[in-house]
């Protein structure tokens, strides 16, 4: 699938690592949140601001979706055109984190079943499909782990044909994407997502109830995805907010473990086509939060914690 990918494309295997390299500040949904990058994170970051391919993978919780966040800001704001950065991933979940949509949605594929002429051809009748191939500058594809060396060679060959550049690897198109280390078998890949996917459909809450936030509000004074407190009483909201499905819903103020208290509101997920919003769930931004596994906590950040290690493997 990858022949000669050493000329193509700058492979990054990410380590978990205390090295700090210097500070940056991201604009999308961390406002005023300053992140410590490691010297391997910056690697990646001059290496797409310079339009390389990067292929960038590692264990769980090394960083990789949060670096990917910062070079989709980068791309779109200084590198190319909004309208010509496109973010997938594998799965509507994972997309869905991004704010991006699934790489066959973006590619227009289908399922991506059939000869990779019939797949050009399906395509081409799709006009939508068709502008977002032609405007393409940036593909990001966030977990390529779920999909098959044999479909990415049949987007590597549309895009050179609708890119009219068949000489060049994915039709000069600049690839970011990422997978993570794992012994799991694909069927089982989708049910870890799920597991650790955005705010469940049903949140069955109480005063005393341990949550957990899992989605940036305001970093900038602690609401920040990971930060964990108590449920201690259910307020009715009010202002612009109010208005929609959660009008006339008592929502939870919660007293965090840092000492601030505050009423958590509805907060919005959505499915991305470049900047185009295809849909938009609405749900309370928590979980409860006894426990959690690992899987769960991935890309959160945690002030203390105590670690359970039974059922796992010896040391």
């Amino acid at each position: 699938m990858l022949r000669h990918a050493s000329k193509i494309f700058t492979f990054l295997h990410f380590k978990p690592t205390t090295s700090l390299f210097r500070t940056y500040c991201t604009n999308k949904n961390t406002t005023g949140y300053t992140q410590h990058l490691t010297s391997q994170q910056q690697e990646a970051l001059n290496a797409i601001s310079n339009k390389k391919s990067v292929f960038i993978t590692g264990s769980a919780g090394t960083g990789k979706t949060f670096l990917v966040s910062i070079a989709i800001d980068i791309l779109k704001n200084d590198v190319y055109k909004p309208g010509e950065v496109f973010v997938t991933a594998s799965t509507g979940i994972a997309a869905c984190a991004l704010y991006g949509q699934t790489l066959h949605s973006f590619a227009g594929i289908g399922l991506g079943v059939g000869h990779k002429h019939d797949l050009l051809e399906m395509v081409v009748r799709n006009s939508d499909a068709f502008e977002r191939w032609k405007s393409v500058r940036a593909l990001v594809i966030d977990d390529i782990s779920m999909i098959s060396g044999d479909l990415f060679d049949k987007l590597d060959y549309i895009a050179r044909t609708l890119k009219g550049r068949v000489h060049k690897p994915w039709g000069g198109i600049q690839l970011i994407y990422t997978a993570r280390d794992t012994g799991k078998k694909a069927k089982n890949l989708w049910k870890w997502e799920h597991s650790r996917g955005i705010a469940p459909k049903k949140l069955e809450l109480g005063i005393g109830a341990r949550v957990m936030l899992i989605k940036n509000m305001d970093v900038g004074v602690g609401l920040m995805k990971g930060a964990t407190g108590t449920i201690v009483d259910f307020v009715e909201q009010t202002g612009k907010k109010s208005r929609g499905v959660f009008a006339k819903c008592l929502l939870p103020k919660v007293r965090f473990d840092s000492g601030l208290v505050h009423m958590i509101g509805p907060e919005e997920w959505h499915v991305m086509e470049g900047e185009k919003v295809l849909a938009t769930r609405k749900q309370i931004p928590l979980i409860l939060a006894w426990a959690i596994s690992v899987h769960k906590c991935q890309g959160m950040t945690l002030d203390c914690l105590r670690l359970w290690y039974g059922l796992c493997c010896s040391f």
